[in-house]
């Protein structure tokens, strides 16, 4: 084997993995160049900031009641040209801030938990899986960590009920239990460890001061693991 065989040989060898999902997401997507060298893969991102599954609205968000970016409801167009042109061997979707927030939904106010939410956050998820599994490739569902976005006075929004992120979480399984192409992997553990907020993780500050996203420092730790998760369950006869 010549040195252009063996280098072409290494370049397919690598796992070609994908992230969508919220701003979160996108956190971890841009701390992934710095980490990428300690994994065989090639990384690529199609976060959308502000964007989660759930579509339509308005929506409750710290207080305000708030219209929701017209390009959100765009994200299965955006998934499915990542899908095309990426061709990723596993894409890994983190979504839950958007999911977890109050929302109008059929003409009154809904927020996961109720049954008739549940059941349209759970189709949205099962389209999402549909659009990232048309190339071929798997899909992972990363669980959503718990947010700490304080009100004024010291008080708490609705979204920061952990039922609320439990639950949605729990859709994400159930979303995946009958799918062979698709697993979940518990990312909320590694954010927030033992079911609790935290902000910082073995010494590491992982949350920024607004109680929701990762730090720069938090967010290269998540790549990090991140990526040796998803070259694991692509490389394993178990998944």
């Amino acid at each position: 084997m010549n040195a252009d065989d063996a280098a072409q040989r290494g370049v397919e060898q690598r796992v070609t993995t994908l992230l969508v999902g919220d701003s979160i997401a996108f956190t971890i997507a841009r701390a992934m160049p710095e980490v990428a060298h300690r994994h065989p893969v090639v990384a690529h991102h199609g976060t959308m900031i502000g964007c989660g599954i759930a579509r339509g609205g308005p929506l409750r968000d710290a207080g305000l009641v708030i219209n929701v970016p017209a390009e959100c409801s765009g994200w299965p167009e955006v998934w499915g040209r990542c899908v095309d042109e990426f061709r990723p061997d596993i894409t890994a979707v983190l979504v839950g801030r958007w999911e977890v927030v109050d929302r109008i939904h059929d003409g009154r106010w809904m927020h996961v938990g109720q049954p008739d939410y549940d059941a349209y956050l759970r189709s949205e998820l099962q389209r999402g899986v549909d659009v990232l599994t048309s190339g071929g490739g798997r899909v992972a569902l990363l669980s959503a960590p718990y947010s700490r976005q304080r009100a004024p006075g010291g008080g708490d929004w609705p979204q920061n009920d952990p039922a609320r992120t439990d639950r949605f979480n729990q859709l994400l399984g159930e979303v995946a239990q009958d799918a062979p192409s698709v697993v979940t992997i518990d990312a909320a553990e590694w954010i927030c460890p033992g079911g609790e907020y935290a902000a910082e993780v073995d010494g590491l500050a992982m949350r920024r001061e607004d109680g929701i996203h990762l730090t720069p420092e938090g967010s290269a730790w998540v790549a990090d693991r991140l990526l040796g998760e998803l070259v694991r369950v692509v490389r394993s006869p178990d998944g």
